[in-house]
């Protein structure tokens, strides 16, 4: 009964890391956008899901990430320290692939399950260089990014705020799920 309950823990940090990594974007994506209560009003104002992620923002979110996974002991292996640099010139997905590949691959001493493998669709993969794609589609065929998604196939070369939040969340689902052995009592795909 003592594993289990470690064993919740370790979902219940988890799940507190996805969501205060969430807020640290949106704080920092906050103080980007203009201040609605003031007297002097902008005429337009941005919407905050428009504007690009800074490297600045990536790289501060990941680093709350890194220090998360490390102290729940849900990944075995130190993660290491974020390759962006801290600009406030917008993020590439290049740059947001490479850092997630490099959790992943931190990350994967600590799998606990194998997963069945996710259809990579090669054609609708959208980005520049040959070692981006190759670490996409090892992404993705574990289920790590949306196959479809804007971090795979988005038009521009880098992501909204809200775009990378959902990559982001999306990446961090899988994680938990992979570094957890889940019961056999509640999931039935364990069953055969």
């Amino acid at each position: 009964m003592e594993r289990r309950s470690k064993h919740n823990m370790k979902l219940g940090l988890l799940g507190l890391s996805v969501a205060i990594a969430m807020s640290g974007l949106a704080l920092v994506s906050s103080a980007q956008s203009p201040k609605l209560g003031s007297a002097a009003r902008p005429k337009h104002v941005k919407k905050v899901s428009n504007i690009p992620v800074s490297q600045a923002e990536v790289r501060a979110v990941l680093i709350r990430v890194n220090k998360i996974l490390s102290d729940s002991e849900l990944v075995k292996r130190p993660v290491g320290d974020s390759c962006i640099p801290d600009h406030k010139t917008p993020a590439t997905r290049s740059q947001i692939v490479a850092e997630l590949s490099r959790i992943y691959q931190s990350s994967s001493p600590s799998f606990k399950v194998s997963l069945r493998p996710v259809k990579v669709d090669q054609k609708a993969i959208r980005v520049p260089d040959a070692a981006t794609r190759l670490r996409l589609t090892t992404l993705i065929s574990a289920g790590a990014v949306a196959r479809y998604g804007p971090l795979a196939s988005g038009p521009g070369p880098g992501l909204t705020t809200s775009e990378f939040g959902d990559a982001l969340g999306f990446f961090l689902a899988r994680i938990s799920e992979l570094t957890n052995m889940p019961s056999s009592k509640w999931t039935p795909y364990l069953h055969g």
